[in-house]
């Protein structure tokens, strides 16, 4: 018989999605999977939870009309808003709650 090395629990790796619960079905059902489309590859969510634009750590300007506050890191995604926090790590603006549409992405080159 041939050498062959120890099986480890990372020979299996594959697609496959399982949910271990004990939970009933219904909850199962309230489970999906999406495809981000960054190429970040898949993710569970609950079904009919709110997603962010951005991520945690993702930099952003406030942007207020023509103007543009920061650079700002985003701190927290709460209720479908952001808190944002300086590079240093303190909490920007008093903790204010911002919407999406108020924050534009870093672009380093343009």
């Amino acid at each position: 018989m041939a050498n062959s090395p120890p099986k480890t629990d990372h020979d299996d790796v594959g697609t496959q999605l399982k949910v271990d619960s004990s939970q009933d079905q219904q909850d199962h059902d309230a489970l999906e999977l999406e495809f981000a489309d960054d190429g970040e590859g898949p993710m569970v969510r609950a079904y009919g939870s709110q997603t962010a634009k951005f991520m945690l750590g993702d930099k952003v300007f406030l942007s207020a009309g023509r103007s543009r506050e920061g650079p700002f890191l985003i701190e927290a995604f709460v209720d479908g808003n952001y808190r944002l926090c300086s590079e240093a790590g303190a909490t920007a603006k008093n903790g204010e709650l911002f919407s999406e549409g108020d924050l534009v992405l870093y672009n380093p080159f343009g």
